[in-house]
């Protein structure tokens, strides 16, 4: 059994889960006293701001397939899995889960967990999409592992 699919739904997730990983880095950010912690985390803003550019991109370059395409039982419930459970996918979470913070090592540590779905994510995304966008996605999912490398690194070093 297969379901129709929409590219434009599933860029649009992405492009959220970027825009929510830039205000939660943005946050951290002006919040972080730690002047180290304070310039990774706006490294990390900026390159989700890069991230947003690239899905929009890919977008455009959908062009007529942005209406749907036909994927396997397994490929639409593992999306809707990961979208249902990565809280980035909800507007302005990102903003919300920075304020949360209470101190930089929980703030790295969140950060790496969303790192870790954001590669989960894109990782099953990229799948259901042409090979140009996949090669794309493929490039931000190996930019989420050396986002995930440094934040760990950084976190191990306090």
């Amino acid at each position: 059994m297969s379901k129709l699919f929409s590219i434009e739904g599933i860029i649009q997730l992405a492009i959220q889960v970027e825009r929510n990983g830039k205000f939660f880095y943005d946050t951290l950010a002006r919040e972080i006293d730690d002047a180290s912690v304070k310039e990774l985390f706006q490294q990390l803003a900026h390159a989700e701001e890069n991230h947003v550019r690239t899905f929009e991109d890919i977008m455009e370059a959908s062009g007529t397939e942005k209406e749907g395409i036909l994927q396997t039982e397994d490929y639409y419930l593992g999306m809707n899995r990961l979208a249902g459970n990565y809280v980035f996918t909800e507007e302005n979470k990102g903003a919300e889960m920075a304020a949360q913070i209470k101190d930089i090592s929980q703030a790295l540590e969140l950060a790496i967990g969303f790192e870790d779905q954001s590669i989960e994510f894109y990782t099953t995304m990229k799948e259901g999409f042409p090979e140009d966008a996949q090669k794309a996605i493929e490039a931000i999912i190996e930019q989420e592992h050396m986002h995930k490398k440094l934040l760990t690194e950084r976190k191990n070093s306090l």
